[in-house]
């Protein structure tokens, strides 16, 4: 694994400097692909950072936050998260946080006595029910799946609708029709009834009223394409956004790794394949069948662990009383 200093730029770790400046930080930590052993030549710089917040932002109810910077021309990103609002997020297990308390010590940037006791704990959010991070894993992969298939669909439509004349009425043309003749999921025509009847078209839980002009719903359908963004599109043709579902896969491992071994390694272990799914070089049937496996394992490994059966994070609860007691 490299150190930090090989992977940030001079110009990259002065930017990052001055967003910290007038901050008190508990915590800097290279993120991301760099972290995962999934960068390749190119690969921008994710850094987290901890900081820990004045006395009086925490009596003013002001200590609960996280601010996101970019630097496009460097390429790096930091996210900066306050100490009572990195705590919070460990008590759902948070999958960022897991990696955080886990980054090994070449890719601390910054670290201190105080960051390394709350590291020291980590463990403590091991548990047979970790919400965070079995949510994550539980539909994420069915997100980005139903992603691509809500974007084909909306694509479909658009195909439909394009020679229709822009200033027809929605009710006037023979969408509905079309729309049932195409037997989509995610698109339908639904009847609104309040004071009186209203006949919409719904697209992907969007409802436009059919008394709209036709170039409105191509105008409304091109937003939400474009807004879906460019790896829906990109994986649309292979049926799976493959970053995403690399995520999945990753935390997966790391799941596995919890409930095995009551650790996470970074590189990950299996990272090669978890390259392999990134870059698309594995089709979408063997990664889903492979995601579902290993969720079942996960699961088993868990349920028959010595883990406690619910996160408790009363000890790091402690170690924030104490930096202000």
């Amino acid at each position: 694994m490299k150190h930090w200093s090989y992977i940030l730029t001079t110009d990259q770790l002065q930017w990052l400097c001055d967003q910290l400046k007038d901050l008190n930080i508990l915590s800097a930590t290279v993120h991301g692909s760099w972290l995962y052993g999934l960068e390749r030549e190119g690969s921008d710089v994710d850094v987290k950072v901890i900081y820990l917040p004045e006395f009086e932002d925490l009596l003013m109810g002001d200590s609960i936050k996280t601010f996101n910077k970019k630097n496009d021309e460097l390429d790096i990103e930091v996210e900066i998260k306050s100490l009572p609002s990195f705590i919070k997020s460990c008590k759902s297990v948070d999958t960022n946080c897991m990696d955080i308390l886990h980054t090994p010590q070449e890719l601390q940037i910054i670290t201190t006595p105080e960051w390394e006791s709350l590291k020291s704990l980590r463990s403590c959010m091991y548990a047979k029910h970790m919400k965070g991070i079995l949510g994550y894993i539980k539909t994420h992969s069915a997100k980005y799946t139903n992603k691509i298939s809500r974007y084909n669909e909306m694509v479909s439509l658009l195909d439909e609708v394009t020679f229709i004349d822009d200033n027809i009425a929605l009710k006037d043309t023979t969408l509905p029709e079309i729309i049932e003749r195409m037997q989509y999921k995610y698109i339908k025509t639904v009847t609104v009834v309040s004071d009186h009847e209203q006949q919409y078209i719904e697209v992907c839980g969007k409802k436009y009223i059919l008394t709209w002009e036709c170039k409105l719903l191509k105008q409304a359908l091109r937003n939400e394409i474009n807004r879906y963004g460019k790896r829906t599109e990109k994986g649309s043709g292979d049926g799976m956004d493959t970053k995403a579902l690399s995520h999945s896969l990753r935390v997966l491992c790391q799941l596995k790794e919890i409930a095995a071994d009551n650790t996470i390694t970074f590189p990950l272990k299996e990272v090669d394949f978890v390259r392999k799914v990134k870059l698309g070089q594995v089709d979408v049937e063997t990664v889903m069948s492979e995601i579902d496996r290993r969720y079942e394992e996960c699961i088993t490994l868990l349920e028959k662990s010595d883990l406690p059966e619910q996160v408790d994070i009363s000890e790091m609860l402690t170690v924030l009383k104490g930096y202000y007691l």
